[in-house]
């Protein structure tokens, strides 16, 4: 399975496949002897199958493509049930990944996009107008001397997120290896929306405003527009916020969220310095990162809700950066979006990503899927037991 986006684009195949193909190599010689790889001895090589084939032909005789009766005596078609122990890793995450994104879909038109969580708008995203991104070209100038100071962080994280997530919270394959696997699903799941909402609300990047941004990286083909990096950290923290919540049994419900709340977690903290690195490289807009950040939070706290069967009850967002909202006594309807005050020149910050969020269309949720909702149990132990 191959996945495009913001932090798992395309690059990360050349990335991981170099730095892969020499870790495994070196440590695949000194280990062939032993059990390395998830088979029984060496990985698959074109040595091993030949010598696999002429040991097969030497000791196996003639055979007709008969069944071994004492053996097809005793057995039994398998259970198709939660339990994912029998396949490789890399499965399980392919599998849990599948079914996650198969819950949402993306609709729309030119300028506009709306992700759908089992038919239910989850949450709208409206392009701004070329002024709007015209004045937000100040902060991309002043995040530019930040650029020598990031430059490590910004290199690392055009293809890895997940390493500072694991800075925060220990998470490795042998104590959070199921939470590790939510994640990944997570981030690939950001990335299947991410990138059909940057294609309906395609926009331009800072380096087609002005020849002096002349970002420190190589700016990516697809839209500015909401930023890649951004919808994957919020949604990695979203999950992680959740979990943390649910194993300390705090009763925290998503309308109760506050900016304060989200400028106290480590986790949105990381995410929020994740989506402004790619201010400081020159090729975002704050915009970006703010539309970026609900889609992501919209996301991951869906899928929590989802997967745990609480009762978190998401509300859809809308984010329309074009509104500049005058005072009225009309109140708003509660089935309709209500508009938000925005400012264009503003930086992007937890005050003003959480006013977003506070809309009044509720999401409906009907669907458990038994594979998603054992995949969240067993990322929910790792962090109930330490």
């Amino acid at each position: 399975m191959v996945f495009f986006g913001g932090a798992t684009g395309g690059a990360t195949g050349g990335a991981t496949g170099g730095a892969t193909g020499g870790a495994t190599g070196g440590a695949t010689g000194g280990a062939t002897g032993g059990a390395t790889g998830a088979h029984a001895g060496s990985y698959s090589s074109p040595l091993l199958n030949t010598a696999l084939t002429s040991s097969r032909d030497a000791i196996s005789g003639y055979w007709q493509g008969d069944v071994d009766g004492a053996v097809f005596s005793k057995l039994k078609q398998p259970a198709v049930d939660k339990n994912l122990g029998y396949l490789f890793p890399d499965g399980r995450l392919g599998l849990l990944s599948s079914i996650l994104i198969s819950q949402f879909s993306v609709s729309g038109s030119a300028g506009e996009a709306a992700v759908q969580l089992n038919g239910s708008e989850l949450v709208k995203v409206k392009r701004p107008k070329l002024d709007v991104f015209d004045a937000q070209l100040k902060w991309v100038r002043a995040y530019a001397d930040l650029r020598v100071d990031r430059v490590a962080e910004i290199n690392t994280q055009i293809y890895d997120i997940m390493s500072f997530f694991g800075s925060i919270h220990q998470l490795a394959e042998g104590r959070r290896e199921n939470s590790l696997r939510l994640l990944r699903a997570v981030q690939s799941v950001a990335v299947f929306v991410e990138m059909q909402v940057k294609h309906l609300t395609r926009s331009h990047r800072p380096v087609d405003l002005s020849d002096k941004v002349q970002p420190m990286i190589q700016t990516p083909d697809h839209s500015s527009f909401p930023s890649g990096h951004a919808t994957e950290a919020f949604a990695i923290a979203t999950v992680l916020y959740w979990l943390r919540k649910k194993a300390l049994r705090v009763n925290k419900a998503y309308k109760d969220l506050t900016a304060e709340d989200f400028a106290r977690d480590m986790g949105f903290r990381l995410a929020h310095r994740i989506a402004t690195n790619r201010v400081v490289a020159g090729v975002h807009f704050p915009i970006d990162s703010l539309a970026g950040a609900v889609l992501g939070f919209q996301i991951g706290t869906a899928i929590a809700d989802m997967c745990s069967g609480s009762s978190l009850k998401p509300m859809s967002a809308m984010v329309d950066l074009d509104v500049v909202k005058e005072e009225s006594d009309v109140a708003t309807p509660s089935n309709v979006y209500k508009e938000v005050e925005f400012d264009p020149s503003e930086d992007f910050d937890f005050k003003l990503f959480a006013t977003f969020l506070k809309q009044e269309v509720c999401v409906s949720q009907n669907q458990e899927p038994e594979i998603a909702v054992a995949a969240w149990d067993n990322a929910l132990k790792e962090w109930s037991n330490g």
